[in-house]
């Protein structure tokens, strides 16, 4: 399950860890998923601009404005009416890229519950679900990235 150490706003660093996960899973397709004990990890601290990745993917994924984490910490005060301060993020990827462990679910996970913390943590977990299921798509990767465990999530007439 991920968590969020420190203080809740960005005068401070804020860690968050995000599990890999496994959906798809035989009769539980787009719909069941379980979280793994592989994690990523990303500090989201006051200053910037700038992203550092090391681990998986490192020399693969952008460390500009254009990276999911940062596009994720910017949704959160977009969704909360508030201006994107400047902020600098350090990712340590564990999760492996392309491999159907969820490393995109987790970047996106990752970067809204840091954004949520940043912000003083005023959305739910439930609300941060619904966010991340409308940029994703996937429940059955972001539920268990978000939540931990296993979880079965369904999206029916818009609604989780």
């Amino acid at each position: 399950m991920l968590y969020s150490l420190g203080s809740v706003n960005m005068n401070t660093r804020i860690q968050v860890r995000i599990p890999a996960t496994s959906a798809n899973m035989g009769p539980g397709f787009d719909c069941l998923g379980m979280a793994l004990d592989i994690w990523n990890t990303l500090h989201l601290e006051p200053g910037g601009p700038g992203i550092e990745i090391s681990g998986e993917g490192s020399d693969l994924l952008p460390n500009d404005s254009s990276n999911m984490v940062h596009d994720a910490v910017s949704r959160i005060y977009l969704e909360l009416g508030r201006s994107v301060p400047s902020f600098r993020i350090v990712c340590h990827n564990e999760i492996p890229l392309a491999r159907g462990l969820g490393s995109s679910s987790a970047a996106l996970v990752g970067g809204l519950v840091a954004g949520n913390a940043a912000c003083g943590n005023p959305l739910s977990q439930s609300e941060l679900l619904d966010i991340a299921v409308d940029i994703e798509g996937h429940t059955d990767n972001v539920a268990p990235a978000l939540m931990g465990g296993c979880q079965i999530a369904v999206l029916d007439n818009g609604r989780i």
